[in-house]
């Protein structure tokens, strides 16, 4: 009635993450790094459908998603009877739980969205972490909004402060290219 030309979005995190999470059950020998990799590649895959940098049109999100699949498939014909089991789950898991939910998550040629410096496919998920005890200081229902956006604020630029020392740290601990023997060649 208020906002008609509104829509539903579903989160990517909470569709995604959230949904290997419960599959955990399901899927087999977490602790080996192949198996692992397996989950991790295909959930970074998955979640590149909305992120930012990802993918942006109708025809990329085909191109990705049928290389999943094929990848999946691939999988699927492994030797290795836990890397092929765990491949037909995930594919399950993304005809069963993800696909039939394309309308309300993928919007192609759409600016994507960061709050916070969050990176989210709903402003309210990059708020919610401001707001989640993982904050430097939490936000809570009695504040008052002034007083609520200058911890928003303060909690922005101390990860943007962390982040920049990360940065800086990461430059720092690579060697100069000047110091590698084939330098001069």
């Amino acid at each position: 009635e208020y906002m008609p030309n509104s829509r539903h979005q579903l989160c990517m995190y909470h569709l995604v993450t959230k949904g290997l999470e419960d599959l955990t059950p399901q899927l087999s020998g977490l602790d080996r790094i192949d198996v692992t990799n397996q989950i991790a590649t295909f959930k970074y895959t998955v979640l590149s459908w909305t992120g930012i940098g990802g993918v942006e049109t109708e025809t990329e999100y085909k191109l990705v998603l049928k290389e999943l699949r094929d990848w999946l498939k691939h999988w699927s014909h492994s030797q290795r009877k836990q890397v092929a089991s765990n491949s037909t789950v995930l594919d399950l898991f993304l005809t069963k739980k993800i696909l039939i939910h394309k309308s309300r998550w993928f919007f192609p040629l759409r600016k994507h969205l960061m709050t916070l410096a969050q990176r989210t496919t709903s402003a309210l998920e990059g708020v919610n972490q401001t707001i989640k005890s993982k904050s430097s200081k939490v936000v809570t229902p009695n504040m008052t909004l002034i007083e609520s956006l200058k911890t928003q604020d303060q909690q922005c630029k101390l990860r943007m402060d962390q982040y920049k020392k990360k940065t800086i740290k990461t430059h720092l601990a690579r060697p100069l290219w000047s110091a590698s023997p084939t330098a001069t060649h």
